[in-house]
């Protein structure tokens, strides 16, 4: 049917030209905007010197055409013609052209710039414009569209540009034939916002540099083009706003671009110069080197996507992904890109979890970082390699997460980052980052700035300027990690609040081992700083309560423990041995409270230049008192300290290993799991020397009684909130305890509508209804199984997309929550046809033995099945029918009587209706005389049309005679 009408498009396309031609061989001329008049006319391009061209408005179009005598009234068949023009554009837009409708085309100018500042031709607002055979030199933009719609650019060629042609928010542009080259950024370009338009056979030269960008601007047609360059780049943040209606036979270098669109399921291989996906599911591109173009793979919201083995190798972007679901990218080699190795980016319309997987590749001497990962989260960074990438920048991260969350780096290697920047870095929250090796570099191992609420663990980092830096970043876990050789082993600054540091070896750097400056309620626990050439611990500028416990700091080259400007904190049960200092107290440094640590043969044990720091109960390896009265392993005699404090340990220790009273939880609190909803309720178990004092650091959601019971004050949202419980008996003994109470919602919603196990529609009719689901966490969304033939909203209302073939349809309909707990529902949906046929009922008739009668039926459904007719209850006729059309039952009797036709039309599903007429034949007359009637029939003829006449109007009769005759056959 379609080459059917193709066909006689055509046809009528080939009489209208025939037409044409032979009523006026001036408009044709014309009409096809002058191209043989005009070719034949042409003269050396920029014949003519003329300043630059400058139209606001029909009126001033039409007044400036009259002034300067160009060709043309205007209109369709009839534009203005600007031809043969040379415009120096070095003061202003060579052609600018605004606000105007009329038809004109701008035809052999040549329009050159030579500061590259203003275009050579601009249309802002203009419909109905030809641009073609220009030539185009040395502006900043050769042509340039913007919000102008219904336009053509074609035959022209344009150099020396930074772009050469650009068209912006404009529609139904059509770009065919043109030859762009040396441009210094794109050669053409279609963006934000431009629909329908076509390019076409157009030749992109300029190498070095992307030669056509598609931004944003769906329905395109794109096919034939050349590109001998960076080749495409297809970009866009919205679904919608991505893809084209044709993609055919574009290249990069005479190599072809890969481009699926819509596709499901595949596996792609072979010889290509770019991979681009649009909305594509379950593809798998494998096995492909692609080399020296923009960017060698692009994403577009593409689901349970594989890119297997490709090698992206001097790309300036590798591999972009931009929305979609479980993208995963594997054993890949990505080398030598001129910006990013790959990157992950943020779509407007997608507000799940990306949950992509970038797994085994190799991401290696990149201009700038090996990825960029952002959008809405989950993506997984597993097992690869990144090396030597930041080459022609310093502080540019190889590993780089932003603006997103739940973000998992883990069992990476990675080396060789540039001065200033991290191997990994991360300011996602919710993330973990484990297992890594970050080495060598001038930088930093990992980094992390506003990732709350993450995880930092067994990860290497040796030799670099910081091992690992913590910023701005509260609620996080970094432990059990390994951070020798570096400038600064750990670092945790800025408003970093409630984070754990535990278990991590910072050793044999060459400044600290491990600092701590600004925030509060950080808790620094059994790390091992030693070695360093500068300070074990370093604290500085800390207010409120910050712990430092159960840490080691020894052989540091000056203090095991340094506090400067530093208030409320709680420094206890550390060791600092052979130390230049063992602890140190530098000015503006206030109550603190110095307890139970091992000062052991350090040349300055102790130096406090504070004020009212609290100082008890340590043991100081140059005490010189004795323990007589009584013998309680404490000394008689206060400890001086050193410093301008003049302060003193009141009871010293006699020895290392003496063990004081202590608290301790009879059951260590543990990870916490509640549903949703509930109430929280812990009972701390202690046993303590009583008075024991206990506080928690989050007075906010919960609350701790006398008795040591921990609740929460306000109801608590799914997520993970980190407690802390401190408390001090009457021997200063501190008992910490950390975790997290978690919050989960694992409780499915429950229905409050849903359909019945069996419903029914009618056919052609429409099926609607509408689900409720409740859950104390909302309903995220409504799914069900069957998208072909339904569309479910996000309010649950499940509607037809189209009209239903008869028959059964099993459907499950599911209701889930924000954190994909769901209910479901299944039920039959059945449309049937319970509507009998439509029949027009026919009257009963009186006759003569003389006449007869015809009797005619017109039944209508959109099932017809078969019909019975009975004359006088005896099967008649029988047959199939079709809908609206006729049927009949013809009827003459010699023998008067009553008869009866009944005829029963049945449908498909076996719907009938019935309908009856009696037919009554009375006696006729006779007519016993045969009367001859001789009917003349009397013919017109008119006289031959003459020869003359009908090849002077041009054939048309005979044209069209010959049309409607091939019509006929086609047909």
């Amino acid at each position: 049917m379609l080459q059917k009408r193709r066909e006689i498009k055509n046809l009528l396309l080939f009489i209208t030209l025939l037409l044409l031609f032979f009523s006026s061989q001036t408009f044709i001329s014309f009409n096809s905007m002058g191209q043989q008049s005009m070719r034949e006319s042409k003269t050396l391009a920029g014949d003519i010197v003329h300043s630059v061209i400058v139209i606001n408005g029909d009126a001033a179009f039409d007044s400036q055409a009259a002034s300067e005598s160009w060709p043309g009234t205007g209109i369709l068949g009839d534009p203005y013609l600007i031809e043969n023009y040379l415009i120096d554009a070095s003061a202003g837009n060579g052609i600018d052209i605004s606000n105007t409708g009329v038809h004109f085309v701008i035809y052999n100018c040549t329009i050159f710039g030579v500061t590259s500042t203003y275009r050579g031709i601009r249309l802002d607002n203009v419909s109905n414009a030809t641009i073609t055979e220009n030539e185009l030199i040395d502006n900043v933009i050769g042509i340039h569209l913007y919000n102008s719609d219904s336009n053509m650019i074609e035959d022209n060629e344009i150099s020396h540009c930074k772009k050469g042609i650009v068209v912006d928010r404009s529609d139904y542009v059509t770009i065919h034939n043109n030859t762009c080259s040396d441009s210094t950024d794109y050669d053409l370009e279609v963006g934000s916002y431009c629909y329908e338009n076509i390019i076409t056979n157009n030749t992109c030269m300029t190498s070095g540099e992307p030669n056509i960008r598609i931004d944003e601007s769906p329905n395109a047609t794109l096919s034939y083009n050349r590109m001998h360059g960076l080749g495409l780049v297809v970009e866009g943040n919205i679904k919608l706003m991505v893809g084209f209606v044709e993609f055919t036979d574009n290249t990069v270098n005479d190599t072809p671009i890969l481009y699926l669109q819509d596709e499901i399921g595949g596996d792609y291989t072979g010889d290509y110069a770019q991979v681009i996906l649009a909305h594509c599911d379950n593809v798998l591109v494998r096995d492909m080197i692609l080399t020296d173009t923009q960017k060698g793979v692009i994403i577009l919201f593409c689901n349970n996507t594989v890119i297997k083995n490709v090698s992206c190798i001097g790309c300036y972007y590798g591999i972009q992904i931009i929305g979609g679901h479980h993208v995963t990218v594997t054993d890949c080699n990505v080398s030598y890109s001129g910006y990013t190795g790959l990157g992950i980016g943020w779509a407007y319309d997608d507000e799940q979890f990306y949950n992509h997987l970038i797994t085994n590749s190799t991401f290696s001497y990149s201009g700038e970082r090996a990825m960029i990962i952002g959008g809405e989260g989950g993506t997984t960074i597993f097992n690869n390699t990144c090396h030597d990438n930041s080459q022609r920048a310093t502080g540019i991260d190889q590993i780089f997460v932003m603006n997103t969350q739940n973000i998992t780096i883990a069992n990476n290697t990675c080396w060789a980052a540039s001065a200033g920047s991290a191997n990994i870095f991360c300011a996602a929250s919710d993330s973990v980052i484990a297992n890594n090796t970050c080495i060598d570099s001038n930088g930093h191992g990992i980094e992390l700035d506003g990732a709350d609420r993450s995880v930092v663990i067994d990860n290497y980092c040796r030799n670099n300027s910081w091992g690992i830096k913590i910023t701005d970043t509260s609620s996080t876990y970094i432990a059990n990690n390994f951070c020798n050789e570096n400038g600064v082993g750990i670092y945790c600054g800025g408003l970093s609040y409630y984070n754990t540091i535990a278990f991590n070896n910072c050793s044999d750097g060459g400044w600290l081992g491990l600092g701590l400056s600004g925030g509060a309620n950080n808790l620094v626990w059994k790390n091992m700083c030693m070695n360093n050439t500068g300070s074990g611990i370093y604290l500085n500028n800390l207010d409120y309560i910050n712990t430092i416990a159960n840490n080691t700091c020894t052989d540091n080259t000056d203090e095991g423990i340094y506090v400067y400007r530093a208030e409320w904190g709680i420094i206890a049960n550390n060791t600092c041995a052979d130390n230049h200092d063992g602890i140190v107290l530098d000015v503006n440094s206030y109550n603190n409270s110095i307890y139970w640590n091992v000062f052991l043969d350090n040349t300055v044990n102790g130096f406090d230049d504070g004020e009212d720091n609290y100082i008890t109960n340590n043991y100081w390896s140059d005490y010189g008192g004795v323990d007589t009265t009584p013998a309680d392993g404490i000394g008689d005699t206060p400890h001086p300290i050193s410093g301008a404090a003049g302060n003193e340990d009141p009871y010293p220790w006699m020895s290392p290993s003496f063990t004081p009273l202590l608290s301790s939880c009879v059951t260590t609190p543990t990870d916490q799991y509640i549903e949703f909803g509930d109430s929280f309720y812990l009972d701390l178990d202690t046993t303590t020397p009583e008075p024991l004092v206990m506080w928690i650091d989050d007075t906010v959601r919960f609350s701790i009684d006398s008795n040591w019971v921990i609740t929460n004050t306000t109801p608590l949202d799914v997520g993970i909130y980190g407690l802390r419980v401190t408390g001090r008996n009457i021997y200063g003994h501190h008992l910490v305890a950390q975790f997290d109470v978690i919050v989960t919602d694992t409780t499915a919603p429950e229905w409050v509508l849903v359909p019945s196990s069996s419903m029914q529609v009618e056919y052609t009719g429409t099926f609607s209804f509408t689900l409720e689901a409740t859950d104390l966490s909302g309903i995220a969304y409504y799914s069900i199984n069957d998208y072909w033939n339904f569309s479910i909203g996000i309010d649950g209302l499940i509607n037809q997309i189209e009209d239903l073939p008869l028959g059964n349809y099993s459907l499950e309909v599911r209701a889930y929550d924000p954190y994909d707990n769901f209910v479901s529902q299944a039920f039959i949906l059945s449309v049937v046809d319970t509507t009998p046929p439509n029949i027009n009922l026919q009257s009963d008739f009186t006759i003569t033995t003389d006449d007869g009668i015809s009797i005619q039926w017109n039944p209508t459904d959109d099932n017809p099945g078969k019909y019975d007719i009975f004359r006088d209850g005896a099967l008649f006729r029988t047959g199939s029918w079709t809908s609206g059309a006729g049927i009949y039952v013809s009827h003459h009797e010699d023998t008067p009587g009553v008869y009866n036709f009944t005829i029963v039309v049945y449908d498909l599903d076996g719907n009938t209706v019935t309908d009856t007429v009696i037919v009554t034949v009375v006696a006729g007359e006779t007519d016993t005389t045969t009367t001859t009637t001789t009917t003349t029939t009397t013919t017109t003829t008119s006289p031959p049309p003459d020869i003359t006449l009908f090849l002077a109007i041009g054939g048309i009769g005979l044209v069209v005679v010959i049309v409607i005759v091939v019509l006929k056959k086609r047909s």
